[in-house]
């Protein structure tokens, strides 16, 4: 299994540690972190939503949902990934230690 070169790259160039890990094709993130053997707080997965102000990527794990009415009170739109708004969740960033 691999990710597309452009991800890879990204990652890399930002110094993330992540382990690529091979599992059966999968309906969800929460789906896939079961059959990864892999806690579904520790997978990202990334939500593309849309506003007046265009497209924004929320990333957040697994096993969490957007919570569109609250998102829209934190739209600080703090990071942006390859030109699109990012927002990521506090608990994937506790787990990057």
């Amino acid at each position: 299994m691999s990710i597309p070169t452009r991800l890879e790259n990204y990652l890399d160039a930002q110094g993330a540690r992540y382990e690529i890990v091979a599992h059966r094709r999968s309906r969800s993130s929460a789906e896939t972190a079961h059959l990864a053997g892999v806690p579904p707080h520790q997978i990202a997965k990334s939500v593309l939503l849309e506003d007046d102000e265009g497209p924004m990527l929320a990333v957040l794990p697994a096993d969490r949902f957007v919570m569109l009415g609250e998102l829209g009170h934190q739209l600080g739109r703090k990071a942006l990934a390859w030109g699109v708004p990012t927002i990521v969740d506090d608990e994937l960033d506790a787990n990057a230690v």
